[in-house]
């Protein structure tokens, strides 16, 4: 058959073998209609398109309203989907090319991992985006086809990430039915979207919700209310009285330096520094209480732009260093305070000097652990 993305340009490109995917249905007995149409070029042919639309196929239009969009760029599987024209079909995605479409038919549409399924024989976008997915009226018949489909393909390196990783039987074994949303909790934006619906909208709505909630489930209806609630006077408070309170006892400590001991030591010099550390993580804290990420996850969802939520995890990970560094700082000059009290007792001095040396060990650990494994995603 021919691969052409929709497109006139590629009119007469026959492919010389099956896609593994498509070879592995076969080899699964599955019988296969043809191919589906799809916005030409998924979607990638210009900023200024209708989807679905494709120069080979023409306008794919929904199963369900012929004037509304269908989705894409995996227009033509969903609709069939939705339509019951075939139990299910594959799709592939980049950005949205599955989900789109299953979110506009009302069927279910699964996009796996990049390189749980093999993109040999898919015309290109992203080599770190591209997927083949699946679409079918439930969970379980998407399942199913992912069993079939999955696997290594000596055309596509990415497949091979998945060697020891996948399930042994198949996805298929850890399907379940209802029972296992009993405890979970979900989130319903009424105010900020639902409450636009028309009446037959809402009751549809209403109808499902009345379904999970038997199940064991519970409904959260996110309002305003909710969104605006916040800790952030009390947390503001409190992060101010600790610095205060912080400052005053460093305050107390150079004055006895000065006006009693007469003299200033190593210990001072580190404390010093270790305050100017902690001075810096508390203005990061603010900074972070002020951007939101103290409050309800549903505020960063769906308050925050995406800019805002990756600068708070900049924040976020930079305080981690200072905080880190700050606690190193204070036990080190501790040690300092202790090493100068037994400066006439060298075994109490080594055993200082073997506690800094693993209190450094242990922090440099914490540090590569938070610089490494902690970074912004």
């Amino acid at each position: 058959m021919q691969t052409t993305a929709g497109s006139w340009a590629l009119q007469g490109s026959i492919v010389p073998r099956d896609a593994h995917v498509v070879a592995r249905l076969r080899a699964a007995g599955a019988v296969l209609l043809g191919k589906a149409t799809l916005s030409e070029w998924a979607d990638m042919r210009t900023n200024y398109y209708s989807e679905g639309y494709s120069g080979r196929g023409g306008q794919c239009r929904s199963a369900y309203n012929l004037t509304v969009n269908p989705g894409g760029s995996s227009s033509g599987s969903g609709v069939g989907v939705g339509a019951n024209v075939f139990p299910f079909a594959l799709g592939t995605e980049t950005d949205g090319s599955v989900i789109n479409p299953a979110q506009r038919n009302a069927i279910v549409g699964f996009k796996p991992t990049v390189g749980l399924t093999s993109r040999g024989g898919v015309i290109p976008e992203s080599l770190n985006q591209d997927t083949v997915g699946a679409f079918g009226k439930t969970v379980r018949d998407v399942t199913y086809v992912l069993d079939a489909i999955h696997g290594v393909d000596v055309y596509d390196n990415e497949t091979s990430a998945q060697v020891g990783k996948t399930p042994q039987g198949g996805y298929a074994q850890f399907l379940t039915n209802r029972t296992a949303l009993k405890g979970a909790t979900f989130g319903i934006p009424w105010n900020s979207f639902w409450v636009y619906a028309d009446a037959h909208e809402q009751e549809v709505l209403l109808e499902l919700v009345s379904l999970i909630e038997s199940a064991g489930a519970t409904i959260s209806y996110i309002t305003p209310d909710y969104l605006s609630e916040s800790r952030d006077g009390p947390a503001i408070a409190g992060i101010l009285a600790i610095y205060i309170i912080t400052t005053i006892l460093l305050v107390c400590r150079f004055a006895s330096r000065i006006f009693i001991v007469k003299s200033f030591g190593l210990d001072d010099g580190i404390a010093a520094f270790s305050w100017a550390c902690f001075t810096a993580f508390m203005a990061l804290c603010l900074v972070l209480i002020n951007e939101g990420s103290g409050r309800h996850i549903e505020y960063i969802q769906y308050v925050l732009s995406m800019p805002e939520v990756e600068e708070t995890e900049i924040v976020d990970f930079v305080a981690h260093l200072v905080y880190t560094a700050t606690l190193y700082l204070c036990r080190m000059s501790g040690l300092a305070f202790f090493t100068r009290l037994c400066s006439s007792h060298p075994t109490f001095r080594i055993s200082i000097w073997a506690c800094g040396f693993f209190l450094t060990a242990a922090f440099m650990v914490q540090f590569f652990l938070i610089l490494f494994h902690c970074l912004p995603v």
